[in-house]
């Protein structure tokens, strides 16, 4: 026979995460955050997203080479097997 599980115990408060009060906005490292924020203003705001945007290009830019690279090896890989099939043609 099983025993029944106690239902589990929540606060009357609720459960929430600690606020650290000393928070410094990243993008301007001047103002304390406070609450939930995550930039002390608009134009912070505004800058970090604009930072974001640039970093995603960046990585978007770095991934193009990285495939323009890859595909030129290729490219010369191929040339080289064309050029070797044409000389045992030739023989």
């Amino acid at each position: 026979m099983s025993t029944p599980h106690p239902e589990p115990q929540v606060p009357a408060g609720g459960v929430r995460t600690p606020v650290v009060a000393s928070r410094q906005c990243p993008v301007c490292l001047k103002n304390s955050l406070l609450g939930e924020q995550t930039a002390c203003s608009a134009r912070c705001r505004r800058e970090r997203s604009r930072q974001r945007v640039a970093e995603r290009q960046q990585l978007r830019d770095q991934e193009v080479l990285a495939l323009l690279e890859h595909a030129e090896r290729l490219e010369a890989r191929a040339a080289a097997l064309r050029a070797e099939a044409c000389q045992l043609l030739r023989t």
